[in-house]
């Protein structure tokens, strides 16, 4: 019955997706939502419901990811012109700087999001910058 009531929940809450024009899970103003609401359900807010949960799991996992493929690339191949984090930084300040770059750069909301987000690390923490 559990099982049941759970599906029933997880159908109503990402029922309208499938309504959602072609590409559009992979824009930057959308990613840049999710973040949004990462950071609230990292801040402690308890006023969320479980799509934003599920829209909050899917930025960090995404940051997570591009870190994780741009990591094996740079061991691949050593690109000049890349970003090197600070050892301290956390994905919500990472999630934050996602949604300051796109609230600061609206022309780049159709744009893919890991654009968005390569574009965001390389301005704040160039390799061999200030931010390192």
């Amino acid at each position: 019955m559990r099982i049941a009531i759970g599906l029933v929940l997880l159908c109503a809450a990402f029922g309208g997706m499938a309504s959602e024009p072609d590409g559009y899970e992979n824009r930057s103003d959308r990613f840049a939502d999710s973040c949004r609401k990462a950071i609230a359900l990292s801040s402690g807010a308890t006023d969320r419901n479980i799509r934003d949960a599920f829209h909050g799991a899917e930025c960090f996992g995404y940051l997570k990811g591009f870190f994780d493929g741009y990591k094996l690339a740079e061991i691949r191949n050593s690109d000049s012109d890349s970003y090197c984090l600070p050892d301290n930084v956390t994905m919500s300040q990472v999630a934050r700087l996602v949604v300051k770059t796109a609230d600061e750069h609206p022309e780049m909301g159709h744009h893919e999001r890991w654009r968005l987000i390569d574009y965001a690390l390389r301005s704040t923490w160039p390799c061999g910058g200030s931010g390192t």
